[in-house]
């Protein structure tokens, strides 16, 4: 293998700082101004956690604790509180897996089918009118940034 030069181990160190610095940034951009801000938090009363767990279901049907954990990135003794609250709420329910009683599985609601499609629609104006302010061709780019972000970081 060739040795890097220090110069090279620099050029890295300083890429690498970039990049985290970067995502460190642009999350909270994201989320808060973006993706779920203060408006649709209020709309629904519902903390971001129970949006992405809602979404995870709409998106992959009934799923296990387990798979909602993993999928999230939420350790599993966290997904059980939320998962506690969203069914007081009425927006999931549990059920027995047929195959296997022990496994726990998690079904949306009607109730939280409506406001995940509600919440669905609040992110979808709000990026509307978050992104009047660039020309089609910045919007394509973004976009396209966007899905290559999730291929590299899918793994």
């Amino acid at each position: 293998m060739p040795q890097r030069s220090v110069s090279d181990s620099i050029a890295a160190r300083d890429t690498t700082y970039e990049l985290a610095k970067n995502l460190f940034n642009v999350m909270p951009v994201l989320r808060k101004r973006i993706v779920y801000s203060e408006t649709t938090q209020e709309k629904t009363n519902l903390p971001l956690s129970h949006t992405q767990v809602l979404s995870a279901l709409f998106n992959n049907g009934i799923m296990s604790m387990s798979d909602i954990s993993q999928q999230l990135d939420i350790a599993k003794p966290n997904i059980t509180p939320i998962i506690d609250r969203m069914e007081v709420q009425g927006l999931v329910k549990r059920c027995r897996n047929e195959a296997d009683r022990r496994m726990c599985m998690v079904e949306m609601t009607a109730r939280g089918e409506e406001c995940y499609t509600s919440i669905r629609h609040s992110i979808v104006e709000g990026v509307a009118k978050w992104s009047t302010k660039f020309t089609k061709n910045q919007i394509r780019e973004l976009n396209s940034s966007l899905e290559t972000i999730m291929r590299l970081v899918k793994d």
